[in-house]
């Protein structure tokens, strides 16, 4: 804009008043009003990417089919968790309440949406641990070898004591082989925990897991273990 276009507009300006200056402002200069918004959430959006790429899942905990729990206590426990195992400030715990579908439920879109978030999140590794109730974890082993061997993961003292109080459950893997892959729990154990109700629930340690310290950890608390 050259000083003499400013300058009229400034004379213009003068003249109005009330809602017909509103409304000029509004229409003369919606364009760089536009562009300021567009420059606000770029530096925005920026600023978010640069604050989430310092952020780290040090955790990450699916829990299926409960057959009631609170949200709000779900988000506490992530933010408990965070804290009582001592993440840093970057560093968080993810807890994801889901309704997977089962043979004997009915497929609802809030079921299949459920099924794809748990497969997206397995595959991008946000999930180490599995509680759900022990028929569906058995039925994830059917097509895919989704859980470890609990012999070669866990510490000797935490699974001495699941052999010895009949706590180990195993699966068949794809080359047929039987090894132990769930920990049948208490619901008290879980309700410990997190506020939720779950008919028969175990526990499996998800295939690619990478957060190996925390998981056992965990696992410990619901155990009632010192680490």
């Amino acid at each position: 804009m050259t000083d003499i276009e400013h300058q009229s507009e400034k004379e213009k300006l003068s003249q109005l008043h009330g809602k017909a200056k509103v409304e000029y402002i509004l229409t003369y200069y919606r364009i760089y009003f536009i562009f300021a918004l567009i420059a606000v959430i770029v530096v925005v959006i920026i600023a978010n990417a640069v604050e989430n790429a310092k952020r780290e899942s040090r955790i990450g905990v699916a829990v299926l089919n409960a057959s009631s729990y609170d949200l709000q206590a779900a988000d506490d426990w992530q933010n408990r968790l965070a804290q009582e195992l001592g993440f840093g400030e970057y560093e968080y715990a993810t807890v994801t309440m889901l309704n997977y579908p089962t043979e004997d439920s009915q497929m609802t879109e809030e079921s299949i949406a459920s099924q794809e978030k748990l497969m997206t999140m397995v595959a991008v590794k946000q999930i180490d641990m599995i509680i759900a109730p022990e028929s569906l974890n058995r039925s994830f082993m059917e097509n895919v070898d989704y859980f470890l061997d609990l012999s070669t993961y866990l510490p000797e003292d935490i699974y001495s004591k699941l052999q010895e109080e009949g706590r180990i459950e195993t699966l068949t893997n794809s080359e047929g082989q039987t090894f132990p892959a769930l920990i049948s729990m208490t619901p008290e154990e879980i309700s410990s925990e997190i506020s939720l109700q779950m008919d028969s629930p175990t526990i499996g340690i998800v295939a690619n897991s990478e957060n190996k310290d925390n998981t056992i950890r965990l696992l410990r608390r619901f155990l009632g273990l010192q680490s």
